[in-house]
């Protein structure tokens, strides 16, 4: 039986979207909007993203700028956020004794703020964004779960990964922070002994899958007219999709150095592949721009560039699932193309740069097929591909079985949030 408090939320305010233009961060909100609907048909979601207009119009969404979207990557910044955050904080506690002076904000905070007094439950979308990497923007996400608490709104955080955190101010924050939230659901075993390890209370911790395993699919019709839109041959031998970025966060070697390695392995790998399978690559990423770009320095090095096909459509999760069926196998370094294929059967090799990828593929069996982004060589991900295709059914079967399995726990997160 659900408890009243299931019954009787309707508004869900959904904070920490930071830019559904990255189809990772649109898969989330897209999974975790799916999820709460089949708990509770009739509501309506608030979404705060410093990147209102990245977020595709649906009829049940209000979308807004972030309460709070400053980053103290500078004196002058932390000053300013703290300030901020401090006259918000002020105003939450006031309005908690029913004097509601919000209004005095300058206007930049008034709505948003408002967002916050109406709203049944205030959600953390699930995502990465707890961690050392993103530190200049930890203390207004902190914040605003503070803000949610002291209106006296139940306060959840969904699917999400947390850690590491590394620096002493980073953990004092992560731990007043997170332990004044109501649930904190994690989708990978490393966030869990992060959490542990913070001294956060078992009891509001509870393990669950990542939203984005709910996310639908296009038909396979509409798939196959996306793919020959942009003249790909279907009838290859074997087909590979792919998905790269940039990553800035090198801790061995410096940023330009292991990129341009990720870059070189990458090239040889698939000239390999292309000429011992005569294999045709699909470089369909989830943040397409700055992907692409990426993309497009793989393709210069290799030695058939003609075998490289860089699609150049701005895709919906549902549409890269669709597409992604079409494949014979993946790799990814965005985790939620590795999601997203994966949850449509199709084999994938992760690149990891966060621990958040080595956890999915520890957990859904695929240990062996993922390696560490300042670890790539060439001849590793072939050996990776060549075992593949080897076990390809037992792949598959084990897919057949951890899929369901995950989107169950992505449903109990849903689950969780509303009761």
């Amino acid at each position: 039986m659900k408890s009243k408090l299931a019954t009787d939320i309707k508004k869900f305010l959904i904070l920490d979207l930071y830019n559904a233009a990255n189809k990772g961060d649109a898969a989330i909100l897209e999974g975790l909007i799916l999820s709460l609907k089949k708990e509770i048909p009739h509501s309506l979601f608030i979404i705060h993203t410093p990147f209102p207009a990245s977020v595709r119009y649906q009829p049940d969404l209000v979308v807004r700028n972030s309460l709070i979207t400053h980053f103290v990557n500078s004196n002058k910044r932390a000053i300013y956020t703290l300030i901020t955050c401090l006259a918000l904080i002020l105003c939450a506690l006031l309005a908690r004794l029913k004097l509601n002076l919000f209004y005095l904000l300058p206007e930049r905070y008034k709505v948003p703020f408002s967002d916050f007094l109406q709203a049944d439950i205030i959600v953390g979308m699930g995502g990465g964004f707890y961690n050392d990497n993103y530190w200049v923007a930890l203390p207004g996400r902190l914040c605003h779960l503070l803000i949610g608490k002291l209106l006296g709104k139940p306060v959840v955080i969904s699917a999400h990964s947390f850690g590491p955190f590394k620096s002493r101010m980073a953990q004092i924050l992560a731990y007043l922070g997170l332990n004044i939230t109501d649930a904190l659901c994690v989708r990978d075993s490393c966030s869990l002994q992060t959490l542990k390890a913070l001294k956060i209370k078992d009891k509001k911790i509870h393990k669950v899958a990542d939203s984005a395993w709910l996310v639908d699919k296009i038909s396979e019709e509409q798939a196959r007219r996306l793919l020959e839109d942009q003249m790909i041959d279907l009838s290859q031998p074997l087909l590979i999709s792919l998905s790269a970025r940039r990553w800035d966060y090198y801790h061995t070697v410096g940023n330009s150095e292991g990129h341009a390695c990720y870059v070189n392995a990458l090239a040889k790998a698939l000239d390999v592949i292309i000429e011992k399978y005569r294999a045709l690559i699909i470089y369909l990423s989830t943040c397409h721009e700055p992907d692409r770009q990426v993309g497009l320095e793989i393709k210069h090095q290799l030695k058939h560039m003609n075998k490289f096909q860089i699609l150049k459509g701005e895709y919906e999760p549902s549409q890269l699932k669709g597409m992604y069926d079409f494949v014979d196998l993946h790799i990814g370094t965005r985790m939620h193309s590795v999601i997203l294929a994966l949850s449509v059967g199709t084999p994938s090799i992760g690149i990891s740069y966060e621990p958040k990828l080595v956890s999915l593929m520890e957990e859904i069996g695929l240990q062996d097929f993922v390696v560490d982004i300042e670890n790539v060589e060439a001849m590793r991900i072939v050996s990776m591909v060549e075992m593949m295709i080897a076990k390809r059914e037992e792949i598959v079967t084990t897919l057949q079985r951890e899929i369901p399995r995950l989107q169950q726990l992505a449903q109990k997160n849903a689950q969780i949030i509303t009761h």
